[in-house]
């Protein structure tokens, strides 16, 4: 588990994310080593952990190669390469 996984994982503990879950992917997929879950409370509280992982990393030297669903905040994905944090609503 690389620092850069760490930090995240200590973000979401910090800010009330729900349900954090760390799935290694590397035996069953290509593309990344592992998927990085959670859920928010509220669309306000899933994009605050967005910026807040954004903002973290971004400190640390490392940007997201992408970022999806932020707008609608139902469920926003950060992918980072070697992990993709997927923050869920409760709903979604």
């Amino acid at each position: 588990m690389t620092p850069y996984l760490q930090l995240v994982i200590k973000i979401m503990q910090e800010n009330n994310a729900q349900d954090i879950r760390l799935l290694d992917m590397r035996e069953v997929c290509s593309f990344t080593d592992y998927f990085l879950i959670c859920s928010g409370t509220s669309s306000r509280h899933i994009r605050s952990l967005s910026d807040l992982i954004l903002e973290g990393l971004k400190k640390s030297g490392d940007l997201p190669s992408s970022v999806e669903g932020y707008r609608s905040a139902d469920w926003v994905l950060i992918d980072f390469l070697n992990f993709v944090v997927h923050i869920f609503s409760q709903e979604t």
